[in-house]
Formats: C-alpha cells, sequence, structure tokens
C-alpha cells in the first residue's frame, strides 16, 4: 500500500541541518519503500 505524506518547513534553508536533515532522510527512505513524499515550504 503506497501512501502520500508531506513535510511542512517554515522556510527553506541553503544546506540541510539539524531536523531538516532528519526529515530528508527519512523522505528519502519513504520514497524509497515506494511511496510519495512532498516537501512543502511555508515562507521564504
Amino acid at each position: 500500500m503506497s501512501c502520500t505524506i508531506s513535510f511542512i518547513f517554515p522556510h527553506p534553508i541553503d544546506s540541510p541541518a539539524g531536523g531538516y536533515k532528519v526529515v530528508y532522510e527519512y523522505a528519502n527512505r519513504l520514497v524509497a519503500d515506494g511511496h510519495k513524499v512532498n516537501i512543502v515550504y511555508s515562507g521564504s
């Protein structure tokens, strides 16, 4: 069963660090498992 998962960040960053990095790692693993992942930035 495939799911669509969305992560919402408050603003974009120049290089992944901290919580952002963890979310990117989770997103990559979820995509590898066949899920669709959206990463959304709420502001600039």
